[in-house]
């Protein structure tokens, strides 16, 4: 599959993701909910909710219903110059990435903020937006 972008890379994978590993939680399991094969930290998850699917599960739903709105901000943000708001949007976010075990989006994410902050312009690093 070829992606657009990163964004729509993000949106489309943790998606998929997202959903098998809400489906994995729904059976009995010997060991750790979070060992997945999907890509994500499960042992980072397992610190997190140790096993409270619960939890996991409510915090999984809130960010797959805020990605969609949430990405498009980012994209805006971005395409219009505002970096102020781009670098909250890209903060708030890489937290969610987290919680949700994409701790790898989560380490692009703060280095895409690091280079942003310093950066005269946005457009600087519009080729890593839309690798």
């Amino acid at each position: 599959m070829v992606f657009a972008s990163a964004i729509d890379y993000i949106y489309i994978v943790t998606l998929k993701h997202m959903k098998h590993a809400l489906s994995q939680w729904n059976h009995p399991m010997e060991k750790s909910v979070f060992d997945t094969n999907v890509g994500h930290d499960s042992d980072f998850l397992e610190a997190v909710y140790e096993n409270d699917t619960d939890t996991a599960i409510t915090i999984f739903q809130q960010y797959l219903q805020e990605l969609p709105a949430d990405l498009d901000s980012i994209c805006e943000s971005f395409e219009s110059g505002d970096k102020k708001v781009f670098l909250s949007l890209i903060h708030k976010k890489k937290v969610a990435f987290s919680y949700v075990g994409l701790t790898d989006v989560t380490v692009k994410m703060n280095e895409l903020e690091s280079n942003c902050v310093n950066a005269s312009s946005l457009k600087v690093h519009e080729a890593e937006m839309n690798a």
